[in-house]
């Protein structure tokens, strides 16, 4: 009987799996190849969901085109195991695609407007055999977001080409490299599609000659998902590479691309960037716009971008800001960020004489402090302590700050002439194990330590220094070193002795959470004597408070530490009986605390 259990158990719930699944697929929306699908995100909607079949040999593009440069919305794709294959989040693109490799597998799509309040006309487009290269792939099957290429629309509904490479573009009479060159469109011509294939090539009219154009050869703008798919029977099954002025050679000239590629920096890490340009046969320039997304509100970043190359013809490549590429191989430029200005366009070139040139290059983006004073200073309160806070890095940027603190509110008090000040310094950052730091000639000290230091009213300044010593490797620290005043922690018990008919004065300090916080006091009246009148005395006994958290501190007998500032106790005081002790405390966990207190004993005439 267990056994039957068990299977109508089982039976049960593969049913409810099979009823959830179709559940799921009824609210899906399926994707059908060249079929677009415009989607409006508007800010209470909810997430859309879209499924697809991955081709069973070609590779598969999804588009996502916004209608507004300015359209802020995130796409998912996740597999049939639910597991999250890439995330587009895009609030910078207007157009944005990924490639999923040939498979069996059926895949999902979730979108969502990425601000809720912002509306947003997304275009979804599913086509087999993808035209756009997709460099630097995350993994074998997913191409990846952070070189996505950016394109603009086209003002009208038309198809548009454009023309942008200098030995202009082959018109091939069937759309295949192998097939014959009709003739060359010369380049900054415009030229309007009149239908297309599956695999992204363009059919036009040019002087009378209507042939084929390869997309990728060519910048596409316009509505051209519209135009009518044509199929076109060729002579044999060949391999496709991209049809500008030849065949492509690997590692003797460089693929024609996209027109911009998009580099993401991440804040803390950089970032590294990968292409090839060749001259003059192949795709002798890029443009890549390097964007720095998770930047904090109001905070700044500076960069250090190096361009590294390798290959024949590297000495002939320029780079560095659009329409002024001066610098060469192995050279770095600043590049500063903030959260209103986080993007920026880098041109890469190559040029140079009659033979073939080729070169691969790397942008590196390397987070760097600025370069800051010599010397900067730090304030610190007396009472308060202080905040320091500023960055260093390796190997590029300000690698060291000699800092100097000063307390300039000691006075000529006895109670405020003098102060120790516990130092601490926290790091964030990539690197932080290489930082050291404490005073100028001994900074050996880690981040997370601490430090003590005094200062008094005739010598209120310290020096302290923090730096990335020679030989650390690569570092991008923001540090904060915090001051605070302690008590120095002292002797178990004090003695205060009092006079009979004067009564006395008692001063003492105390700080949490660092620093002594519980002081025992033992009164004594000392000169009574055993005959009347002054055998006897009652003293009134007052605590007053000066410094922080004063509301904190508790003070009494030992076992009733109930009073505060200011609050008075009186106390009797008798030959023979003429001692009683007190207790003066911050509580534990107190969490930041620093009090000079005062003891005034007194008579009551």
């Amino acid at each position: 009987m267990k056994n039957k259990h068990d299977i109508l158990v089982r039976i049960s719930l593969i049913f409810l799996m099979i009823v959830l699944f179709a559940a799921c697929r009824s609210t899906s929306t399926e994707l059908g190849n060249q079929q677009p699908i415009t989607v409006t995100l508007t800010p209470d909607a909810q997430t859309r969901t879209y499924r697809f079949n991955a081709h069973p040999t070609l590779p598969t593009t999804l588009s996502f085109e916004a209608e507004n440069i300015h359209a802020s919305f995130i796409a998912q794709v996740v597999n049939q195991q639910g597991e999250l294959v890439a995330t587009l989040d895009s609030d910078v693109l207007q157009v944005a695609t990924l490639t999923i490799g040939a498979g069996d597998e059926v895949y999902t799509v979730l979108i969502s407007a990425s601000e809720p309040g912002v509306a947003s006309e997304i275009t979804i487009l599913l086509n087999h055999a993808p035209n756009t290269p997709i460099k630097n792939a995350v993994s074998p099957n997913v191409a990846a977001a952070s070189t996505m290429p950016v394109a603009m629309r086209a003002a009208d509904s038309d198809c548009n080409l454009f023309v942008v490479y200098e030995g202009g573009v082959n018109l091939r009479r069937l759309p295949d490299l192998n097939t014959d060159i009709m003739a060359v469109l010369p380049p900054d011509s415009q030229h309007r599609a009149e239908a297309r294939t599956q695999s992204s090539w363009y059919r036009i009219t040019y002087d009378g000659l209507t042939g084929w154009v390869q997309g990728a050869a060519v910048t596409v703008q316009g509505v051209c998902s519209r135009l009518p798919v044509q199929t076109v029977a060729l002579p044999q099954a060949q391999q496709q590479s991209v049809g500008v002025g030849g065949a492509v050679v690997a590692g003797v000239t460089a693929a024609y691309d996209v027109d911009v590629f998009y580099f993401g920096i991440d804040d803390s890490n950089g970032g590294i960037f990968q292409d090839a340009v060749s001259y003059p046969a192949g795709d002798s320039s890029d443009v890549v716009q390097l964007s720095v997304n998770n930047l904090r509100m109001n905070e700044q970043r500076t960069y250090a971008l190096t361009l590294s190359c390798t290959g024949n013809g590297a000495e002939g490549m320029r780079w560095g800001i659009v329409n002024n590429p001066t610098l060469r191989c192995g050279e770095s430029m600043p590049l500063p960020f903030t959260t209103t200005s986080n993007d920026l366009m880098i041109s890469v070139l190559i040029s140079g004489g009659a033979d073939q040139q080729y070169a691969d290059y790397t942008l590196e983006a390397v987070p760097t402090a600025p370069l800051d004073e010599p010397d900067l200073l730090m304030g610190v309160d007396k009472d308060g302590g202080g905040l320091f806070q500023d960055t260093i890095s390796n190997p590029n940027g300000d690698t060291a700050d000699s800092i100097n603190v000063i307390m300039p509110n000691l006075t000529e008090d006895p109670r405020q002439r003098y102060r120790d000040m516990l130092f601490r310094l926290e790091c964030e950052g990539t690197g932080a194990e290489f930082v050291r730091w404490g005073q100028i000639d001994t900074p050996n000290l880690t981040c997370g330590t601490t430090v003590i230091l005094p200062f008094f009213q005739t010598a209120n300044l310290q020096r302290l220094y923090v730096h990335l010593p020679q030989g650390s490797g690569q570092a991008y620290i923001t540090y904060r070193l915090i001051a605070q005043p302690i008590a120095p922690i002292d002797q178990e018990v004090f003695l205060f002795s009092m006079d009979r008919d004067f009564g006395g004065q008692f001063n003492e300090v105390l700080s949490a959470p660092t620093g002594d916080r519980i002081d025992q006091i033992e009164l004594v009246v000392s000169n009574l004597s055993p005959q009347a009148p002054n055998n006897y005395r009652e003293m009134i006994i007052t605590l007053i408070c000066d410094g922080t958290s004063l509301e904190l501190l508790r003070w009494g007998v030992p076992d009733q530490p109930t009073l505060g500032c200011n609050g008075t106790a009186r106390i009797p005081f008798a030959a023979g009986m003429n001692r009683q002790m007190i207790s003066v405390l911050l509580p534990e966990n107190t969490p930041n605390a620093y009090i000079n207190y005062t003891i005034l004993a007194r008579t009551e005439g």
